[in-house]
């Protein structure tokens, strides 16, 4: 799943200003403590990534968040764009994403190789 930016808007956190631009899609990313987790890699900014955070459980309580490069997440519950963006259905995460590949090499034994 993503999320689809359909209304441009910007988010501030202490001195920086992110703008989410109408059209930008953000991949899942992962699920955190019950939410979903939307950002895109290039959105990354300060030591953070911007992105969207979604109530699992309450679709309509949809967040900014910040990321840090550790995973911690700070939702930023004052801005309410549960109205700017819509979820779509697209498979493919993205174009720039790092593919780790598990392949199996066999046994030996009580052993099984991977590369």
């Amino acid at each position: 799943m993503m999320d689809k930016i359909t209304e441009s808007f910007e988010i501030k956190s202490g001195f920086t200003k992110f703008n989410y631009i109408k059209g930008e899609i953000h991949p899942l990313v992962k699920i955190k403590k019950g939410f979903e987790i939307y950002y895109k890699v290039s959105n990354y900014k300060d030591g953070r990534y911007w992105g969207i955070a979604v109530n699992i459980n309450k679709p309509n309580e949809v967040f900014p968040i910040l990321v840090s490069s550790i995973g911690v997440l700070a939702k930023l519950n004052k801005y309410n764009v549960n109205n700017k963006l819509k979820k779509t259905g697209v498979i493919n995460l993205c174009d720039d994403c790092y593919q780790l590949e598990f392949i199996y090499n066999g046994k030996i034994g009580n052993i099984v190789k991977f590369t």
